[in-house]
């Protein structure tokens, strides 16, 4: 998959690197870890494992089985994996090359069982743009998903949906492994580390650019071993048994923290302070993070969107000598992450942290943001859960975590206490979990709230008997179009309710496939109808980079039937272009990535009612960005 300039990608998963003695690799390990696996950010293929699609800016419990907690999480791109506590494997999220490993059957919204082999459970895993590693309680290594580059290592480059033996040496077992975007890594038995897949920068670091479906021997300088691993876009980390940092494959934005960007084909040493070595390190799509032996949390590479956590995101947007994470004063990073342009750290003083982009809110702290935090911010972890391992892919623009306990569930209203708002109350079922439902706030202006409420919604107008009951609030001065209410624990045939301002009004019962199966939507709107007028007939802008073979928009439509936006683009020179993403004012309506091709149309078509203006971000293969504003 193509890096994202707003989504640069590659992998990794859970236990993250822990500080301390070396951790064997940034790859999930079974062990004695075990808690509650919790998921935020990106949700546009389900890989949060709620049985939506819909973001969420703070952690959500994952819909695993009644009484599975988890031993160790990954992230790719657009999927999720897990080893549950009762030994098997879970996968959730996108499976359009196979890599939820369950032989292509549907599902993915939320977590299927991974096939393994008879008798076969996972020790360690790992997840990338397209594809999953598995290393088996059998000693083999297994790979599934996509193989365009022959990341699977299996000898060929013809994906799989179901796990496959990785062809490593006769004799030699996989200790560690971590997944790039097209290539993996793993350390062997025999001590030699191998990589195989995709080598377009020199990331399998056996000097040469050949792909390779099967494992080849990285090139260590002679008589070091791997102790760690972790795999970026296209670069890779490995600390030595000597000490050193190692890194290889793309430099373009200084990820290799050689103090310049040039890419190597062969391990180059890391420049970490004299004396200092790293007790943990992580790779993200193209920037790098290690926890020293000083104690200092140290960042290198690109920083357009304040992955270093330095709290500086100047021109020229990376750094390629290494810089020092702002942590609190007194606080040192026990565990390590690295996400597509985002980054998360344990502290010593037992709270989460994550910086760099927010536009999915994948930082976790409940708000959302282009450009994110430049520096360390508290994730808002549920009262009384404490993180213990953590699970962000180099690609992913979600993140995952195991929390020691469950917290209580407590309903209650939240937000401003006067001003306009709408009422609205699911019926049916009695009180639901918290956490089982996921709201959106469309068309706003100033503050909107939305909590579920254990008591009366209206003094004085008692709503339908057991009803669950949403307060959306606005704050006093401002309005909105419309809120919608997704609620994925309620039975078929529920009916929506909601109130007018005198009385309870009811709508037929909801299809249990609205919008999706198995959850039911309820929309509240304001009284005043969204103006739509800028949808109408009102093309984009044509516009964009210059040059003769600049990426550009050459036509757009936007258009309006049956309820449905409808947008219409073609672009000039699109092979640069790696996906889009689509604002109503602000507001992101829509994140699409895509695969590298020659095909010139596209199309989005969306329920969303409210007004625009509507613009069109572009995001182009080499970091760029162009934006396409509406007239």
């Amino acid at each position: 998959m193509i890096r994202v300039l707003l989504l640069i990608l590659a992998l990794g998963a859970i236990p993250a690197a822990i500080g301390g003695p070396l951790a064997a690799s940034a790859t999930g390990s079974g062990g004695s870890i075990t808690g509650s696996a919790y998921a935020w950010g990106d949700n546009s293929d389900g890989q949060l494992g709620e049985g939506n699609t819909t973001n969420s800016t703070t952690p959500l419990a994952v819909r695993l089985p009644a009484g599975v907690q988890v031993t160790a999480m990954a992230a790719g791109a657009s999927h999720s994996l897990a080893i549950g506590s009762d030994g098997k494997l879970y996968a959730w999220g996108s499976n359009n090359s196979g890599q939820l490993g369950n032989g292509g059957r549907p599902g993915g919204l939320t977590p299927v069982l991974v096939s393994l082999p008879a008798g076969v459970t996972a020790t360690a895993i790992a997840a990338a743009d397209h594809h999953s590693l598995a290393i088996g309680s059998d000693g083999n290594l297994y790979a599934w998903g996509g193989n365009l580059s022959g990341e699977l290592g299996n000898g060929s480059t013809t994906q799989s949906n179901v796990p496959a033996l990785v062809h490593l040496p006769v004799g030699v077992t996989a200790t560690a492994i971590a997944a790039g975007a097209q290539y993996s890594l793993a350390i062997g038995s025999d001590g030699n580390l191998y990589a195989w897949g995709d080598n377009y920068a020199g990331q399998l670091g056996n000097g040469s650019s050949a792909q390779s479906n099967v494992p080849t021997i990285v090139s260590l300088p002679a008589g070091v071993t791997p102790m760690a691993i972790a795999a970026g876009f296209e670069h890779s980390l490995a600390s030595g048994s000597d000490g050193n940092l190692y890194a290889w494959g793309s430099n373009n934005n200084g990820q290799l923290g050689t103090g310049n960007t040039t890419s190597s084909h062969v391990p180059v040493t890391v420049l970490l302070p004299v004396g200092v070595t790293a007790t943990a390190i992580a790779a993200g799509s193209s920037h790098s993070l290690a926890i020293g032996s000083d104690g200092v949390l140290y960042s290198w590479g690109y920083n357009y969107f304040g992955q270093l956590g330095d709290g500086s995101r100047n021109f020229p947007y990376y750094n390629t000598t290494l810089q020092v994470v702002s942590l609190p004063a007194g606080v040192t990073a026990t565990a390590i992450e690295a996400g597509d342009i985002h980054s998360l750290a344990i502290g010593s003083d037992g709270a989460l942290y994550a910086w760099g982009d927010n536009h999915y809110g994948e930082l976790g702290n409940g708000t959302v943001a282009i450009y994110g935090n430049p520096t360390p911010a508290l994730v808002s972890l549920p009262t009384g859960s404490t993180p213990v391992a953590l699970g962000i892919g180099s690609e992913a623009a979600h993140s995952l975590a195991i929390l020691s306990s469950a917290p209580a569930v407590t309903a209650s209203q939240t937000g401003t206490s006067d001003g306009t708002q709408a009422n609205a109350s699911v019926g049916g079922t009695g009180p639901d979990t918290a956490g089982s439902y996921t709201a959106t706030a469309f068309g706003t202006s100033g503050s909107v709230t939305v909590a579920q409420y254990a008591g009366n919604p209206v003094a004085g107008t008692p709503p339908p008997s057991g009803a669950n009951y949403f307060d959306v609030k606005v704050s006093p001065g401002n309005t909105f179009t419309s809120v919608q209410i997704v609620d994925c624990n309620l039975g078929t045939g529920n009916t929506i309710y909601w109130y007018d301002g005198a009385a309870w009004q009811a709508s037929t019962p909801l299809s249990p496939n609205v919008p999706q199966a198995g959850c039911d939507t309820l929309t509240v709107s304001s009284t005043s109808s969204p103006n739509l007028s800028q949808l109408t007939g009102t093309p984009f802008a044509a516009g964009g980079a210059t040059g003769p073979t600049a990426a550009r928009v050459s036509a757009a439509h936007a258009s309006r039937h049956a309820g449905v936006l409808s947008l219409t683009w073609r672009m000039a020179h699109s092979r640069n272009v790696v996906g889009f993403n689509l604002y109503a004012g602000t507001l992101r309506l829509n994140a699409h990535l895509l695969p590298v091709h020659r095909s010139v149309s596209y199309a989005f078509h969306t329920h969303w009612s409210g007004a625009g203006p509507y613009t069109l971000q572009v995001l182009l293969r080499d970091g760029g960005m162009l934006i396409v504003p509406a007239r």
